[in-house]
């Protein structure tokens, strides 16, 4: 676990630091966030809601490819389960044509200026 959550720290500096691992695992206790784990990878997630739609987020991803994508069907299985009809990831490129074969499909390209 120690290597996943250095992993899951290099994850969060690569989203653009955003949060601290402590913001991170402060959320999962208080239910504000999921994490969904194996041997090689962690998937965290979260609820986000809208005016139209509440949906997953998978937030952050960390680990080895294989372990990753074999919590994929975990996390949509676990929104079904709770009512979520759309799971969405903002992932690298290299993740696209993996996901691609397990029916996602891409609605956006995110870009970023940083200011500072």
């Amino acid at each position: 676990m120690d290597q996943l959550l250095t992993k899951l720290k290099k994850a969060i500096r690569l989203a653009g630091d955003t949060h601290t691992l402590e913001d991170v695992v402060d959320a999962i206790k208080a239910g504000k966030m999921q994490a969904f784990w194996n041997d090689d990878a962690i998937v965290v997630t979260q609820v986000c809601k809208t005016p139209r739609l509440v949906f997953v987020n998978i937030f952050l991803v960390a680990g080895a490819m294989d372990g990753v994508l074999s919590l994929v069907p975990q996390v949509r299985e676990w929104a079904e389960k709770n009512g979520y009809t759309r799971v969405r990831a903002c992932v690298r490129p290299g993740f696209e044509p993996l996901l691609k074969k397990m029916g996602w499909q891409r609605r956006q390209i995110l870009m970023e200026f940083d200011n500072g």
